[in-house]
């Protein structure tokens, strides 16, 4: 029967409070946390994070880097030290849902070059600040830095698969970050079936293609030809794309194709790349 959680006293545990959290608020910084560079040397302010669903409160942290890669939040709540910041060369993100028997979650804080010794270059996204100059290790940046707008949002929290039987739907969230006209931005998206009797089995492939300001088409795979859905469980998959744009309103494309080697049919595609759906946002 129905029972009131949120209750004085109530049985309100830290999963459900996730689910709340991840509901109404997406992967990202919720406040501090600025990134920037010195040297060979990144540098996180003190702040909270948001991912999955879990908030993440971090004193100041640095960490230094040998070679290009990326910035990353890694939590693993099986691990004795449940989040940690991690430097590496770019990997696909591994995003089990911590709301519903994951364990290990991972977001994209950034991206870096690095080269003489230095860290040439340093792409922040999630809503963060960054700095092209240097920095000390409480995150303050110096003089000559280019203004960087941030912003991170819900691109569409439900569309349909052009083709049912069974119907797969799809979500997508932003994490943008802007500076001058150059744009980056993280995109989250997630894949889950309209029913809990419906099943999607092996043999079956699914792969999102994104674009932003109509640049070049990014692809990752959501199903691989292994996996087998079945329910209502969230499936996940995240994109890295840039652009160049003008404005200050950005329009971020994509769609869903369908191959494999066990089943036919169309089941799962979501627009095609001749007429992909398409949505707006804007960044100040």
């Amino acid at each position: 029967m129905p029972e009131l959680i949120t209750r004085d006293g109530g049985p309100m545990s830290s999963v459900n409070f996730m689910r709340l959290v991840k509901r109404v608020i997406p992967d990202g910084i919720l406040d501090g946390c600025a990134i920037t560079k010195s040297g060979a040397t990144l540098y996180i302010a003190a702040g909270h994070i948001v991912a999955c669903g879990a908030l993440i409160e971090t004193e100041a942290a640095s960490l230094t880097v040998s070679s290009s890669g990326e910035l990353i939040l890694k939590i693993d709540t099986a691990a004795e030290q449940k989040a940690q910041f991690l430097t590496r060369t770019p990997v696909t993100l591994t995003r089990q849902d911590l709301t519903n028997g994951g364990t290990v979650y991972e977001l994209r804080l950034a991206t870096y070059t690095y080269g003489s010794g230095s860290i040439t270059g340093l792409s922040v996204g999630s809503g963060s600040s960054s700095s092209s100059s240097g920095s000390s290790s409480s995150g303050s940046s110096g003089g000559g830095s280019s203004a960087t707008s941030n912003k991170s949002g819900t691109l569409v929290s439900k569309v349909s698969s052009t083709v049912s039987s069974p119907t797969v739907n799809y979500s997508a969230s932003y994490a943008a970050s802007k500076n001058g006209t150059d744009m980056t931005v993280e995109l989250n998206f997630a894949g889950w079936l309209n029913s809990s009797g419906s099943s999607l089995g092996t043999g079956i492939k699914l792969t999102v293609y994104a674009r932003i300001a109509g640049g070049e088409w990014k692809s990752a795979v959501m199903k691989e030809n292994s996996a087998s859905w079945s329910g209502t469980t969230r499936h996940t998959v995240s994109l890295n794309l840039s652009g160049t744009v003008s404005g200050t309103a950005a329009t971020v494309e994509f769609y869903v194709t369908r191959s494999g080697s066990t089943y036919g049919g169309s089941a799962g595609t979501l627009g095609s790349a001749s007429k992909p759906k398409s949505y707006t946002f804007n960044i100040n």
